[in-house]
């Protein structure tokens, strides 16, 4: 059951933390291919599953893996790389609403199939929500659809759309947060979120590509300590009297 937290500090602590290794050992670095989508496939990307409503009012939802958040107060705001021909980008501008939601590793081939399908397709709907076995409830704060089964739900407004590059295929969307919603065991006291609870799916995210093993899906590695834990016993560490 998902319940409401006031603040909501890191989407998923974005996950970062697990590219660091455990060993001591170091290759050399090599230069990636120049090809523009190498960067891309270099960051883990959070997976977010945009819901919005049609004109008709008809729950549609789709994949993303282009976005994270962009400021975290006064209030937060998340920026999502959006394709300007899916049916996800018509109903967002024209309905300035949508909810962003985070599946866990149990959801993957739901949260994978709304990114297979376009919701809109030679003038015909696809009702990709039909096709999976998950629940769609209306948000209390905007006028968009969140998925009941995902850990997390944002409700956003739209607040920009801009074109940064007349030639790219993708929009830059912003979104403010307005509510968030957080699966009570997956919620903690800060309040905020623990991604890998015990017992429970950890959350999923993304590396881009099609290299099978070494792109695609993952699931959360180990915690390994609050945000400037580390930094701080490193400096105890140097300040420390040397034996």
């Amino acid at each position: 059951m998902k319940k409401s937290i006031v603040f909501f500090r890191s989407l998923l602590l974005l996950s970062l933390l697990t590219l660091v290794g455990a060993g001591a050992a170091w290759a050399a670095k090599v230069e990636n291919p120049a090809s523009p989508e190498v960067p891309a496939r270099v960051m883990p990307a959070s997976l977010l599953v945009i819901g919005t409503y049609d004109d008709q009012d008809r729950a549609n939802f789709g994949l993303f893996d282009r976005g994270g958040i962009a400021t975290s107060a006064p209030q937060t705001h998340i920026v999502v790389a959006m394709r300007k021909t899916s049916y996800t980008h018509k109903n967002l501008l024209e309905r300035k609403a949508a909810t962003i939601n985070i599946p866990s590793v149990a959801q993957l081939a739901e949260a994978d199939l709304f990114g297979c399908l376009s919701g809109m397709k030679d003038g015909k709907f696809t009702d990709k929500l039909a096709m999976t076995k998950l629940t769609a409830d209306k948000g209390q704060a905007v006028a968009a659809p969140m998925l009941r089964e995902f850990p997390i739900s944002l409700e956003c407004e739209l607040v920009e759309c801009d074109s940064l590059d007349p030639d790219s295929p993708f929009d830059l969307i912003v979104l403010k947060v307005v509510k968030t919603w957080v699966d009570e065991g997956y919620a903690n006291e800060k309040p905020s979120v623990n991604p890998k609870p015990a017992g429970l799916p950890e959350i999923a995210f993304y590396i881009p590509g099609r290299s099978e093993g070494n792109t695609g899906y993952f699931g959360l590695g180990d915690y390994l300590g609050d945000g400037h834990s580390a930094g701080k016993t490193y400096m105890e560490k140097l300040a420390a009297p040397k034996p």
